[in-house]
């Protein structure tokens, strides 16, 4: 027996005279689907003209019209200014006068699915039912609006909230709060549209929301996203499709073939992004698999045990950092997975026996991450990650030690730096790192940076910069290798050695000068334990702490482009594994 449409919930959607067609398509597509028939649908008439909404109204009698008076509102919410400010101004009057759950569509959606069952408790248990782009909110909002909203770095930097698809369950506090908010910047011109001309690459109504969901996830209080818009993507959600425009001037009898383009050009684009993943993630990373591949290990100075840090599968570990902390010595280490063809950080607790925990996944939603340099300041941890994907240096301290970490500073940006290690020496903060010049195709050379205060910034470049040291040589010779190490009032750089390959080996270089006009090193020819342990070992990076040390080795190399790879372990590192 037919109970009629929900009384809890409404599907919400708007149009002008320009989208008339698509509103059509997506009224029947309602209807094919029988959607409509436990579902009631309001669409706002944005200025669709009395002969296409007259039209729309006899064909689809179970949608619900309401006009939108742009006259109540400032200039900026007019349509020819597009800022898209009538959206949120929308859904806050759903908000204010139905208590249940909203599902906001743009008109140009075609459903796929012939039950919203699923989409409905998603937006009931969690609040929020949202999809996310491909583009980070930086990319699409505009700089004026993020500068008047003082909009934090991490939160630029994450993936925008598409606004085309979004549930809502309007009996939340949190859910009012957020639309609420969102309607306010919509009546600020500058918060909303700020630039006269509007320009089609910003989608400040968007990326507002998404800064607005963003702050309720962090503070524990709503879940997004739940999936993948269809646009640019290899595997988007399937229960509806986007982006179904229909010129208006397309005759009626035509929207089967519409239809039928759409959905070949969605399969085809479709199948080009899933054959580009698996290149860029399984291909790729099978064929550095076959070529690459590093190994961790922990050494006891005392007793001269070396134990081995086993890597999850069809992965590995490198750039090993020990850090302790209230009795716990923690091994810091990129995880790099053949998988995804990128590299994440992790923490490894290690016991008195150095056997190691589980890993502990941290700073998650980066795409690649690597070299993760911890170090100690006046009562705080503090990590130095290498970020040059996102051509930045930054400097994240600890919120809950050592899964929560947030950004305080950008010590750089604009920059593609690797392996940065920051220290303090003579009342001043240093930053040295490997810098390349991606413009001029030249090779990595070392730069120096000094700040009275890491945490203010404003890094100052030193006079050795211009010089470009170590540009020359091969195989990102010269860079760091590891943390800076102290002996005594000695400054002591570990520093990658590559003659033949990347991870080849490694040399402890001492710092003879540093000061803010003068930089020298040069080899350390002692017999120092890292200089020992970096010629019996063949380390492409060392670390200490207390009795401890961890290093670790490229264990897999190839002469022949991954065809042929060839297993790599020095005599020395092998007799100690052996005699364990």
């Amino acid at each position: 027996m037919t109970t009629g449409p929900s009384t809890d919930r409404i599907v919400v959607t708007a149009a002008d005279k320009r989208f008339w067609r698509s509103l059509y398509q997506f009224l029947r597509s309602a209807e094919r689907k029988g959607i409509e028939r436990d579902t009631p649908f309001l669409c706002y008439d944005l200025g669709l003209g009395e002969t296409a909404r007259s039209l729309i109204e006899r064909r689809f009698p179970w949608c619900k019209f309401r006009s939108f008076a742009f006259e109540r509102y400032p200039s900026h919410v007019a349509l020819r200014r597009k800022s898209y400010a009538w959206k949120p101004i929308i859904l806050y009057d759903i908000c204010a006068g139905f208590n249940g759950l909203v599902l906001w569509l743009d008109c140009a959606t075609l459903f796929r699915a012939r039950s919203l069952g699923d989409i409905w408790d998603i937006v009931e248990s969690n609040g929020v039912y949202a999809l996310a782009g491909q583009s980070t909110i930086a990319e699409h909002c505009d700089p004026l609006v993020l500068e008047a909203l003082n909009v934090p770095f991490e939160t630029r930097r994450r993936r925008e909230i598409v606004s085309g698809v979004l549930g809502f369950n309007t009996s939340l506090p949190v859910i009012q709060r957020i639309i609420a908010t969102w309607r306010e910047h919509a009546l600020l011109e500058g918060h909303i549209a700020p630039r006269p001309i509007p320009s089609t690459r910003y989608k400040n109504e968007q990326d507002l929301l998404s800064i607005l969901l963003y702050g309720s996830l962090d503070a524990g209080e709503i879940e997004v996203p739940h999936g993948e818009i269809d646009i640019s993507f290899h595997a988007p959600v399937r229960w509806m499709t986007s982006r179904n425009k229909v010129a208006p001037w397309i005759p009626l009898w035509a929207d089967p073939l519409v239809r039928a383009y759409y959905r070949l050009y969605k399969a085809v684009d479709q199948t080009l992004w899933k054959f580009y993943h698996f290149r860029i993630t399984r291909l790729h990373g099978y064929h550095r698999s076959r070529k690459e591949h590093f190994s961790v290990f922990v050494k006891r100075a005392s007793d001269g045990k070396v134990v081995g840090i086993p890597a999850p599968s069809w992965a590995y570990y490198a750039d090993p950092f020990l850090y302790s902390v209230r009795h716990t010595t923690w091994l810091f280490v990129e995880r790099f997975s053949y998988r995804s063809c990128y590299g994440d950080l992790c923490a490894i607790a290690l016991d008195d026996d150095i056997r190691p925990a589980p890993p502990i996944t941290i700073l998650p939603e980066r795409r690649h991450c690597s070299f993760p340099m911890v170090f100690y300041h006046d009562g705080g941890h503090y990590m130095v990650p290498e970020t040059s994907a996102d051509r930045t240096v930054e400097i994240h301290e600890s919120v809950s030690f050592p899964s929560r970490w947030r950004l305080v500073s950008l010590a750089l940006t604009d920059i593609d730096a690797a392996d940065s290690v920051i220290f303090e020496h003579a009342g001043l903060w240093w930053l040295v790192t490997s810098v390349r010049n991606q413009a001029e195709g030249s090779g990595r050379f070392l730069a120096i940076f000094f700040s009275d205060d890491f945490r203010r910034g404003n890094w100052q470049p030193h006079p050795v910069n211009a010089m470009r040291l170590y540009q020359g040589l091969p195989y990102s010779s010269g860079r760091n290798a590891g943390s800076v190490l102290r002996r005594n009032s000695r400054l002591f750089r570990a520093a990658q050695a590559n003659r033949n390959f990347y991870g080849e080996g490694l040399q402890i270089m001492e710092i003879e000068v540093l000061t803010p006009t003068e930089f020298r090193e040069r080899p350390l020819v002692a017999d120092d334990p890292a200089s020992v342990l970096a010629r019996d070992f063949s380390p492409h990076h060392y670390c200490e702490a207390a009795d401890l040390v961890a290093f670790d080795v490229r264990d897999r190399i190839s002469w022949f482009d991954g065809m042929w790879p060839v297993k790599r372990v020095p005599p020395a590192l092998r007799k100690a594994l052996h005699s364990v």
